[in-house]
């Protein structure tokens, strides 16, 4: 009995641990990809909003104060326009804009990325980014490249979560530093 505990012993010491299940800090990315035609629509008639971030992608240094205020930033956002497809709020689909009052989850991810650049956060960590939720539908975040991995600012949660936790089957974002152009996700677990 006391070889079989002795074994025991050896082998939970030998186990590798939490470290070799972790999931990647970021999302993975390969190839490019056509940008949706909503955006692309988006960035014609608002060159502006799409428009290169000055200085490269980056990765922010994230405190738990700057957590807790990149939650209220997404709180506010979340409360503040009421979520309602672009059938019924434009009269056609897939039309993105930065919502002021109404939009569905493109348009709170622009609005929030919008408010986030004019409060001081780097225009060139923040980017957008597609995936599949339960359901299959397609659903658009806005995501943050930070020390801590990517956070997922969702119109559906007002709590900011890694993208490992976001219930979402990933499929493209934009490239950090060069908006208009998008790649193609790939998740390894």
């Amino acid at each position: 009995m006391r070889v079989l505990l002795l074994i025991g012993a050896i082998l939970i010491g030998l186990w590798p641990g939490e470290r070799a299940l972790a999931l990647p800090q970021w999302l993975g990315e390969s190839g490019l990809v056509p940008a949706p035609s909503g955006f692309q629509s988006y960035c014609r008639r608002t060159p502006a909003a799409c428009a290169d971030p000055t200085g490269s992608p980056g990765v922010v240094r994230m405190s738990d104060a700057a957590i807790r205020q990149l939650e209220k930033y997404n709180q506010k956002w979340n409360s503040r326009i009421r979520y309602r497809p672009d059938g019924q709020a434009y009269g056609q689909s897939d039309y993105w804009v930065a919502a002021a009052t109404t939009g569905d989850c493109e348009d709170i991810a622009l609005a929030k990325r919008a408010a986030l650049v004019a409060g001081g956060w780097p225009a060139a960590a923040l980017w957008l980014a597609i995936g599949r939720d339960g359901e299959g539908t397609a659903h658009v975040v806005l995501v943050l490249r930070t020390d801590r991995g990517d956070l997922v600012l969702d119109n559906r949660l007002d709590r900011v979560l890694l993208w490992h936790q976001a219930a979402l089957h990933w499929i493209a974002r934009q490239v950090p530093g060069d908006s208009r152009h998008w790649r193609r996700l790939e998740v390894r677990s």
